[in-house]
Parts: structure tokens; sequence; C-alpha cells
């Protein structure tokens, strides 16, 4: 069966979205949705 998704969004005060674009940029991840996955993952949330 064909995997089926769904989306949120997140919303950030300018200051913190500009620290998570920085740290996604620095640490090589192309993904903010794909390390969102993997830190619930991470946490046994999903």
């Amino acid at each position: 069966p064909r995997k089926q998704y769904r989306n949120f969004s997140v919303n950030f005060e300018i200051d913190d979205y500009n620290k998570f674009q920085i740290y996604l940029n620095e640490n090589g991840i192309n993904s903010g949705s794909g390390f969102i996955r993997e830190l619930l993952k991470e946490n046994g949330i999903i």
C-alpha cells in the first residue's frame, strides 16, 4: 500500500527560526522535517 503523509506547521519567533536554520545549515541537515522526525523517533514518540 502507498504511504500517506500529513503535515503540520510550527511557528517560531524570528530569532528562534533563524537559530534553527543556522543549526540545520551548520550541521549539514537538508530537511528540517527530517530532523524533527528523527528527534521524535529518538524520544520514542513515533
